[in-house]
């Protein structure tokens, strides 16, 4: 059963060489087990690859003889069989042929009752049966066929909450793309109203799935040794996340904008695509912020299932635009909206900042390389920031499994005490509507404080860190003096400071901070781009549990409201 649903995976992506292969370790071990049981799979896989292949005759004899073959226990393979027969007959030229062979398949679903059938496809064979019916001038019985392939398809959308995927199911096949195209243009000429019309494009969501979903890919992208594997795997995972019909991820490099992967429609090029949407990368190479577009405008006779929605998210660490990730999808088959673009934005800020580290990573392994006389001081400095990436795992462990607001905070804060054996740190937050800065972790000479809600001083330190988010370092009082850093009324004045801003989608969400009460320049490099890297993983989690709580509350007021 691996074996054959390995094959159908290999058919989809057209790998037809590796598809053989299975085919012929599936035929082996089903002859060495002297079992009946899905006996006429290996004619049934000989008549796809030869469908697959252009060899329409041989399709057809391979599937027909694997109808007959298969046993009363395989009754889905069967019908599938005939259904693929259909279509390959079809193809030939053969519409009464083709009729016949799909007929025999949906008689046979009916006589299981038009329920689910192990190895049956419903959507797949009312289709092509719906196409054979049209074939020979069958136009309303073709229009009946239509509308039970409809309804299986909104019986598979139906039961799948998360989004993402259910825009997968309806963008990703060639027949339920063809079926929805048939479907709409059918239902538009009998004026159906718009809800039946569009029913699959509606159905329950679930918010916590494709949440929890990103939870995991952070903690997957930590295990990622490649900038190879990484494009690959960001590629997947949006498309996975949004259920998105054309997906391209573009880097910055030495020779200007590449393409690092894409996923589109069989017959698509990347080339024109980039072209299109150039202008919206520029905008966002100015703005640093994600941009969602639907177009073309709604008006003469253009409706929101005609539009495409089009998104373009940057990939930003540590202030440095390292690339684009544009995803879109047809009004056909799902519409993206705020929610799509938080989640992206999210995901793409974990990527960002898991491709600085592969670069500096691979960045440091050809350093030493070339410059063998350098290779101890290069050594050392590989595991520093091995440990320094040991640490922050442990820390984006700890804070994944967590959507709790404050519990993220103290163990990030515990964390780095423990790491810079430090009685002096602080993680502030930043309202910026009330304008307020909330101290959610300060502790002092190992004292942990409680520090009421202020607001930055107009003009002064605190203000323009806010107004300006940067990295701050400064390895003296007297520095500290003449840049007029303030002292919290009951605490001492340091001697070192480095803070580095906390960020998600290029907005401020507060600062990390680290002390020394006994040296100055306390603080070097290694230190400060720890905590830059605790900041940015931190940004995406505090920014996961903040759209958590406010997505509990509104569904709290929610059933409160249906109480009522």
């Amino acid at each position: 059963v691996s074996l054959i649903n390995l094959f159908e995976a290999l058919i989809r992506l057209r790998r037809l060489d590796d598809a053989r292969a299975v085919l012929d370790e599936f035929t082996a071990l089903q002859s060495a087990s002297q079992s009946r049981r899905l006996a006429g799979y290996p004619f049934f896989g000989e008549g796809l690859l030869a469908l697959h292949t252009g060899r329409l005759a041989r399709a057809a004899e391979c599937l027909e003889r694997a109808a007959q073959t298969f046993e009363e226990s395989d009754i889905g393979f069967r019908i599938m069989a005939l259904a693929e027969a259909g279509r390959a007959q079809l193809a030939l030229g053969h519409p009464r042929k083709a009729l016949a062979a799909t007929r025999r398949a949906t008689d046979l679903h009916r006589a299981a009752g038009l329920g689910y059938v192990n190895g049956m496809d419903a959507p797949a064979l009312w289709w092509m049966h719906c196409e054979a019916l049209r074939a020979n001038g069958r136009f309303d019985e073709a229009q009946a066929a239509l509308e039970r392939t409809y309804g299986f398809l909104l019986d598979n959308a139906r039961s799948i909450r998360d989004e993402g995927l259910r825009r997968n199911l309806l963008n990703k096949r060639r027949e339920v793309r063809e079926l929805l195209a048939a479907w709409v243009l059918q239902a538009r000429a009998r004026q159906l109203p718009t809800p039946q019309r569009e029913a699959h494009l509606h159905g329950e969501a679930s918010l916590r799935e494709p949440f929890e979903r990103l939870v995991e890919a952070g903690l997957r992208l930590n295990e990622l040794k490649t900038e190879a594997e990484l494009r690959e795997f960001l590629v997947d995972e949006v498309t996975e996340l949004s259920g998105a019909e054309r997906v391209l991820l573009l880097l910055v490099g030495a020779e200007g904008l590449q393409i690092g992967g894409s996923l589109l429609p069989a017959g698509e090029d990347e080339a024109p695509l980039l072209t299109a949407i150039t202008p919206w990368l520029d905008e966002a190479r100015r703005t640093r912020s994600a941009r969602l577009r639907h177009g073309p405008e709604l008006g003469a006779g253009v409706e929101p299932i005609d539009q495409r929605s089009c998104l373009v998210v940057p990939l930003i660490a540590q202030r440095e635009l390292l690339g684009f990730v544009y995803a879109d999808i047809e009004g056909l088959y799902g519409r993206f909206h705020d929610g799509d673009t938080q989640l992206l934005a999210m995901l793409a800020a974990q990527a960002a900042l898991t491709l600085a580290n592969l670069r500096a990573a691979a960045g440091l392994e050809r350093k030493v390389e070339e410059r063998t006389a350098e290779a101890r001081a290069a050594q050392t400095q590989a595991e520093q920031r091995a440990a320094e990436l040991a640490i922050i795992n442990s820390i984006q462990q700890g804070i994944a499994g967590s959507l709790d607001f404050q519990a993220i905070i103290d163990l990030v804060g515990d964390k780095l005490r423990e790491v810079f054996k430090s009685g002096d740190m602080s993680i502030d937050w930043w309202d910026e509507k009330a304008s307020l800065l909330h101290g959610l972790y300060v502790y002092e000479h190992g004292v942990r404080l409680h520090k009421p809600p202020h607001s930055p001083e107009p003009g002064g330190f605190n203000d323009s860190l806010v107004r300006r988010p940067r990295v701050v370092v400064v390895n003296s009082q007297a520095e500290q003096l003449s840049l007029g850093i303030p002292v919290t009324p009951g605490t001492d004045r340091s001697r070192s400071i480095a803070a580095v801003p906390m960020l998600a989608a290029d907005r401020l969400l507060g600062y990390i901070a680290i002390e020394d009460h006994e040296r100055d320049h306390a603080f070097g490099e290694s230190e400060v781009r720890l905590l830059g890297t605790v900041a940015a993983s931190m940004g995406v989690a505090l920014e996961n549990a903040r759209l958590f709580d406010e997505t509990q509350r509104l569904l709290k007021e929610t059933e409160a409201r249906a109480a009522e």
